[in-house]
């Protein structure tokens, strides 16, 4: 590049017009998608039924439950504490502490729900495969979710019917937990639901609050968001019924947002960069930023719809289904891209950059032209803007600038020696006095000589002027002895 009045952009003004034009795309986008696409268009195509379907089959499961703004919301408002309708503890109106709660859910929830007869529903519960001696199998719902699937499976506690001695509780209890027994005590009674052991129990009754947090998370732990009750709803949102709408709801809320998304998305890094001079969007006009040929000339066709499509096309992976791996994926490739122009020597270029030929620069520090024929007709008819015309004149001004400022410096300095040898103001001034003299008369002495130049030049010598007698030639004598003029006197 030739061109010595380019500047190039720099990166924190090229990373200014690029967070300007991607807040304008996610302000406006999401507007769109609030009030239009994902309203209208969404429920137009079905949306809003798919999403009722899916939440009746939360509601039917125990597990969910509606807040007072009608929203869904995870059915674990229970503390670990039996607590007022006001949320103090004490005596209250909530049945049991947390866990007894809890336990009471999920209990119905694989005793009742899964099992349960949905002939009437819309929905069905999935089959279950599950691998037994090696062998695979498959069982319906209600003959795999019973009872003993809850106590042995969710709870851990050993087969009912292979206890022996019900004489010892640690023979039918594991953990926390332990089976009711009959009233004759010789037997597991399969119509209950297990309980606390004694042992836990009575540290319950005795106001033991570490004991009952730790069994309340075992069920549920908001902090970790784990625990048999969070186990029981990963179990729901794998069941087809509800995952089917699931993948539904998310594929038409992602073209409500394609149609929110891809219009502004290319108006602002396709459409308004082919239309503007330069390859400029928002962000760029704002900050003040350009884009031209690498050679140092406007862009070439192919240049200018080339440099935008590039980051446009970058873009496009914010579409990815997946909002996490999308804006990931967005952010990795900026990040790259730009790392390219960070670490290039030379141009700063980054990839789309390279790709396209193309150069940003600081339109406000920065003079171009179409092409190297109008560069140098402008030059023709301003040769004092031509850059080394510029140059040499900036130099040569920087050169009389330091001697005037030495032939200041040596005066003040000279005029500060002779300040110090005065020792009062009338010799101040007869000091001033006599320097005034010496520069009148060093000037009038420089007046005279060059006058007395000027009249040498100007008048001729008085040698010049006189005029010269003729002399006669001298003529030999003869041979008498005598001249020609003796001989004739």
């Amino acid at each position: 590049m030739d061109n010595y009045e380019i500047k190039e952009a720099g990166f924190g003004k090229r990373f200014l017009a690029f967070i300007l034009d991607a807040v304008v795309v996610a302000i406006s986008a999401v507007l769109l998608f609030s009030y239009v696409t994902s309203t209208h268009m969404f429920n137009a195509m079905g949306g809003e039924t798919i999403l009722n379907e899916a939440v009746a089959f939360q509601l039917d499961t125990g597990l969910y439950r509606k807040n007072a703004s009608d929203q869904l919301e995870l059915n674990t408002f229970f503390a670990d504490y039996k607590r007022t309708s006001s949320g103090e503890s004490g005596p209250t109106t909530q049945s049991g502490y947390g866990y007894e709660n809890y336990m009471k859910i999920v209990y119905e929830f694989y005793t009742e729900f899964l099992p349960g007869d949905h002939s009437d529903d819309p929905y069905k519960i999935d089959d279950v495969t599950y691998t037994k001696s090696g062998e695979t199998l498959t069982k319906s719902a209600s003959e795999y979710y019973t009872w003993s699937y809850f106590c042995e499976d969710i709870l851990g506690l050993p087969k009912a019917d292979s206890i022996k001695d019900f004489t010892s509780e640690d023979n039918y209890s594991f953990s926390y937990y332990r089976y009711v027994l009959n009233e004759e005590g010789t037997a597991v009674d399969t119509t209950k639901c297990p309980v606390i052991k004694t042992s836990f129990q009575n540290k319950i009754d005795g106001g033991d609050y570490e004991t009952i947090s730790s069994i309340t998370k075992d069920f549920y732990d908001p902090s970790a968001k784990s625990g048999k009750y969070m186990d029981a709803t990963t179990l729901v949102i794998h069941q087809s019924y509800y995952n089917d709408r699931g993948q539904q709801y998310s594929k038409l809320q992602w073209v409500s947002l394609l149609v929110a998304f891809l219009p502004i998305h290319t108006i602002m890094f396709l459409i308004i960069p082919l239309l503007t001079k330069d390859g400029k969007t928002l962000g760029k006009l704002v900050a003040g930023l350009g884009v031209i040929g690498v050679e140092g000339y406007s862009l070439k066709p192919y240049q200018r719809i080339l440099h935008p499509l590039i980051v446009w096309a970058e873009g496009l992976v914010l579409l990815i289904p997946s909002t996490m791996m999308a804006i990931m994926a967005y952010g990795l490739i900026a990040v790259v891209d730009y790392m390219v122009g960070v670490m290039s020597k030379g141009y700063r270029q980054t990839i789309h950059d390279r790709l396209s030929r193309t150069l940003v620069v600081d339109a406000k520090a920065s003079k171009w032209f179409a092409d190297e024929e109008e560069q140098e007709l402008y030059y023709m008819e301003h040769p004092e803007e031509r850059p080394e015309n510029v140059e040499e004149s900036n130099n040569q001004a920087a050169y009389e600038d330091s001697v005037l400022d030495m032939n200041t410096l040596m005066k003040a300095r000279a005029e500060r020696e002779a300040a110090l040898r005065i020792t009062n103001f009338d010799e101040f001034e007869r000091s001033k006095a006599e320097e005034f003299d010496r520069e009148a008369a060093l000037k009038a002495e420089m007046e005279m000589t060059k006058q007395e130049q000027e009249e040498a030049i100007e008048e001729p010598s008085i040698e010049e002027e006189a005029p010269q007698e003729e002399k006669k030639p001298i003529t030999p004598p003869d041979e008498e002895g005598f001249t020609d003029d003796e001989e004739s006197n």
